[in-house]
This record gives C-alpha cells, structure tokens and sequence, in this order.
C-alpha cells in the first residue's frame, strides 16, 4: 500500500510547494495590491464615503503627483545607463582588473556601506558646506560657500544621481565580472583575434553583446531598484519633484487623510509597471529560447 502510494506523494510534491510559495509570496502582495485598490477608490479609509474614480481623477490631474513617476522612471533610467556603462567601460578596458584585490576590496566596502550613509557622505563630499567647498575656499577658487556649485538638493539632481549610482555599481560589477568568466569571454577575444580582429574590434563586437545580452535581467533588476529607492531622494533630493516612493511617504502620512487615498493610486502605477516590464523580460527570454 506505501509503494502504491508513493507516485501520489511524489506528484503532490510539487504542488504543495507551489502552494507554500503562493501563500507565503504572492498572498501577501495580492492581499496588498487589493488593499491599495480599494482604498485608491474610495471602498475603505476612514474618510470613504463610498466607491469613487474622483482619486484616480485628481492624481492623474494634479502634476506633483504625476509628475514624481515620470520624474522617478527618468532617474531610473539615467542611473541604470550611467551605472552598466561604468562597469562595461570598465571591463571592456581592464578584463583583469576583476581578478585584482584593491578592485574586490572596493566593491566589497562599497556593497557593505549602507545606502543612508553612502548618501550622508556624498552629501558631506558634494555640498555647499562640504569637503570640496572647502577645499575651494582654501585654494582661492570661491570668496563664500553660496559660490559653490549647488551639487546636493540640486536642480539637476547631480548628487541624487552619484548616490544612487555608487550604491548599486558594486552589485553590477561583481555580476558582470562574474557573467565574463562564466561567458569565458577571454577565450572568444582571443579567438577573435586570432581570426584577424582587432583587440578593441573583439571587445567591442564579441563581448560587449555577449554581455548586454545576458546582463539584460541585471539591467531590469537595478531600474527597479532604483526606482523604489527611497533613503538617498529623500536626502539629496529636492521637496519638487520627489522620487515617488518619497511622494507616496509623505501623502501617506501626511497630516491631509484626504490625500492619503493618492499614495495608493503612486503605489499601485509602481506595481503595475514593474510588473509589465518582468513580464515583458519573462516573455522575451521564453521567445529566446
């Protein structure tokens, strides 16, 4: 009877671990996505006086509230590009250096610093009270700190963008230095090279598309994690426009409770599009295979 019963165990295996990860996973941010819709549209709340769109209405009008999403996917999209073009710029120029100490030790103290102090110290370097202020003051380059050129809380969100973008470099150094060994892109450049190319040419044309190609999951994985950063727009960015994980904080827990009912609307335009761009990734890589 237990080896009649064995082949049903073995297929229930599977199911109940998909089981386990839905309740534990996907339960939670379905019960969460629920929540915010409903409370976007006026079901619940303290001041819900029913189901209404007048909150979609108002956040699709008011322009600080769209435009901290735009405002965020464009600083997503900056950093992303900024950051995969230092480490392949890297790479592609010095493929040793990911076997060198002084390259592992600054990534891993750069991985081990906090983001919230990582930005401090941005803040501390760039600002007008800062380090390099100060060293200009000394040198004879400005009269008063109002000289400096504002570099934190600024316009073109200089320091925002440094801090982020030395925050994640590490991660996507350490993930295409290892992708260069697993891809033994060596080898391929050699090949190419002994074929009549170039060494520029074979870096270039045989492994920076090796590369991008299968750093595309990586490239996905830090526009998401820049967008929904909070600590360092928080610091270093300016009160307009806010990265929307700030707007969507302070509409949240803002004073106003009729405000409250647009976090969620925030909240839920940041699912959606996350969610549509891994399932654009997810289907792409199905139809590459």
């Amino acid at each position: 009877m237990d080896a009649a019963r064995t082949p049903v165990f073995r297929r229930l295996g599977p199911v109940a671990w998909r089981g386990v990860l839905a309740l534990f996973i996907a339960g939670p941010i379905a019960w969460a996505m629920l929540y915010a819709l409903a409370y976007s549209l006026g079901g619940v709340g303290r001041l819900s006086s029913g189901w209404t769109t007048e909150h979609w209405r108002n956040a699709f009008v008011a322009p600080g509230i769209m435009g901290a999403f735009a405002y965020s996917v464009v600083i997503a999209l900056i950093v992303t590009t900024l950051v995969v073009l230092i480490t392949l710029g890297m790479l592609l120029s010095f493929p040793s250096i990911r076997h060198n100490r002084a390259f592992l030790l600054m990534v891993i103290v750069l991985m081990g610093t906090p983001s919230l102090v990582l930005a401090q110290m941005v803040g501390n370097t760039l600002g007008q009270g800062g380090w390099l202020s100060r060293l200009s003051y000394h040198a004879g380059l400005i009269e008063t700190a109002g000289d400096f050129p504002a570099l934190v809380n600024d316009r073109l969100h200089v320091g925002m963008t440094i801090s982020l973008s030395l925050s994640l470099l590490p991660l996507v150094l350490l993930y295409f230095s290892q992708l260069w060994g697993a891809l033994r892109l060596d080898r391929c450049c050699d090949l190419a090279q002994s074929l009549g190319a170039s060494r520029l040419d074979a870096r270039l044309r045989v492994a920076l598309p090796m590369l991008i190609w299968r750093g595309k999951s990586m490239m996905m994985l830090l526009f998401i994690l820049t967008i929904g950063s909070y600590e360092v727009p928080l610091l270093l960015g300016r009160q307009s426009p806010q990265m929307f994980s700030v707007a969507t904080q302070r509409l949240a827990s803002g004073f106003d409770l009729s405000r409250k009912p647009q976090a969620y609307v925030l909240a839920i335009l940041y699912l959606v599009c996350t969610s549509l761009a891994l399932m654009l990734y997810i289907r792409g890589k199905s139809a590459d295979a």
